[in-house]
């Protein structure tokens, strides 16, 4: 079973954003986003959704799981109309429509067009190097002073790299039928370990801990792989309020090598990405206000204007602080869609959506559907994808 090549909304979306991102270091670094790139970057998603809303209106009924967002959605809109919170009802519908269309009318990402556009940002990012526009460069010290310990295949978007690098490792890990399904992982891998992203690191462990637990314990009880998932999330959440502790530790053995340093320490060189320490702190300050109201949250303008926290460092407390408990149904989709993919020996799906999650716990700046590494998380876990993609020894 191969791809369809016909290209169809949602392909045409992601390839959409794929270019703008490619581009987007010419507006970054200013003030204040002129007009015409907002509706640029916002403008095709609200039409995608505008076009689509008859999918929303018309449950599917056979996509049991799609209920959690129908009603997070719901109690979302009730709360924040209360409260004339206009902001939370904009981006919550936005989100959830997103999702909900590419469920509804399975919509997923193919592998066919992922890898072009793979290969035009590695040729992009290799030029752009070399024109003099991407300080990181695309070897190991390429770069100077700040730059010099990490890759990118973007000027300004180092995490961005490895992000959309481990999502092609992904798709092409599990579609392992072709001599360049492995070009692609090895070359997504080594984006991913010189790319100096600790949670995208922390992904990739997820998928060999996995490969290397099936080769070697055969693991086919649905129970181990629950356990597993919970145990991701466990030492997710450690591993971000334990971070300076594990800092110390490093210090205290004689090892050292400078890799692993520029992982620790790469936050006292350059800002680009939040400490542990700094997310968690950012972390104990939303569930603090989570606290405050658990029932319905304390809004988007608290949030933001109130108490100076957003939610796009973390995006998941700041949904808590946001939306209070209404937030455990949005949580409550992704746990039913990774229970069926167990269930139903979906692998690649059941994987990607522990990383999602990593992703969701430490970053809140690539939820908006209008942001390509959302749209390619979302059309990865799809109701779309078929099993029969997938490694046949998986399936088994």
């Amino acid at each position: 079973m191969k791809d369809n090549k016909k290209l169809n909304q949602f392909d045409i979306l992601v390839i959409y954003y794929w270019i703008l991102m490619m581009f987007s270091h010419m507006w970054v670094g200013l003030p204040k986003l002129p007009t015409f790139i907002y509706w640029l970057i916002v403008g095709p998603i609200l039409l995608f959704n505008f076009i689509n809303i008859k999918y929303i209106l018309k449950q599917n009924e056979n996509i049991q799981y799609t209920k959690f967002l129908y009603y997070f959605m719901f109690f979302a809109i009730f709360i924040s109309l209360l409260r004339f919170d206009f902001s939370t009802i904009y981006n919550m519908i936005l989100l959830s429509t997103t999702i909900l269309i590419i469920f509804e009318r399975k919509y997923y990402l193919k592998i066919n067009i992922i890898n072009i556009m793979f290969i035009i940002t590695i040729l992009y990012g290799v030029l752009a190097y070399h024109i003099g526009f991407n300080n990181y460069g695309y070897l190991p010290n390429h770069g100077e002073g700040i730059y010099q310990a990490r890759v990118s295949l973007f000027p300004l978007s180092v995490v961005g790299s490895a992000m959309i690098a481990i999502i092609v490792l992904v798709k092409n890990y599990f579609s392992f039928q072709k001599i360049s399904n492995k070009l692609f992982v090895l070359v997504a891998g080594y984006l991913i370990f010189f790319g100096g992203s600790r949670t995208i690191l922390a992904c990739l462990l997820i998928l060999i801990i996995f490969v290397i637990s099936k080769q070697i314990f055969k693991i086919q009880n649905r129970t181990l792989y629950r356990f597993y998932a919970i145990l991701i999330v466990l030492v997710s959440v450690s591993g971000i309020f334990l971070f300076d502790e594990i800092v110390n530790i490093y210090e205290k053995v004689s090892f050292s090598n400078s890799q692993i340093d520029n992982y620790l320490y790469r936050d006292t060189m350059i800002g680009t990405e939040l400490s542990g320490s700094a997310r968690s702190f950012i972390m104990n300050q939303q569930y603090d206000l989570f606290l405050s109201a658990p029932l319905t949250g304390v809004g988007t303008y608290k949030l933001i204007n109130d108490y100076n926290l957003s939610g796009t460092e973390a995006f998941l407390s700041g949904l808590f602080a946001r939306l209070g408990l209404i937030s455990i149904l949005f949580f409550a989709f992704f746990v039913k869609l990774f229970s069926r993919s167990i269930i139903i020996k979906d692998y690649q799906r059941s994987i990607v959506i522990l990383m999602f999650f990593i992703i969701m716990l430490s970053y809140g700046v690539v939820m908006v559907p209008y942001d390509l590494i959302f749209l390619l998380f979302i059309g990865l876990i799809s109701e779309g994808n078929d099993s029969k993609y997938l490694k046949q020894e998986y399936s088994k």
